[in-house]
């Protein structure tokens, strides 16, 4: 989804970035939450807050070509088409038919 030199700066800035700024930020945590119980709750708590997104987030095309379910690829590549107001080819996956 991405071109070659935007992948480079999103994979090491994009991702590692954020996991480094949320281990420099876990002393400053851990000085404020003493008890190691409450300091595992207080770190594990957020997490939950992604669980929705399996529900609004759709399936990768690319990974639901390669198993095999063409059709709900192309949906999924149509409606992010419309979203972004842009015309889908009327085939999209000439190959796989």
């Amino acid at each position: 989804m991405l071109s070659p030199s935007k992948r480079i700066i999103y994979s090491t800035l994009g991702v590692c970035i954020f996991y480094t700024i949320g281990y420099t930020l876990l002393p400053a945590v851990a000085f404020f939450i003493r008890d190691w119980r409450m300091l595992m709750l207080a770190l594990t708590l957020p997490g939950f807050l992604y669980i929705p997104f399996w529900w609004f987030i759709p399936e990768s095309p690319r990974w639901l070509l390669s198993q095999g379910r063409v059709q709900e690829a192309e949906a999924i590549l149509r409606d992010a088409a419309r979203r972004n107001r842009v015309t889908a080819p009327e085939v999209i996956f000439r190959l796989y038919r």
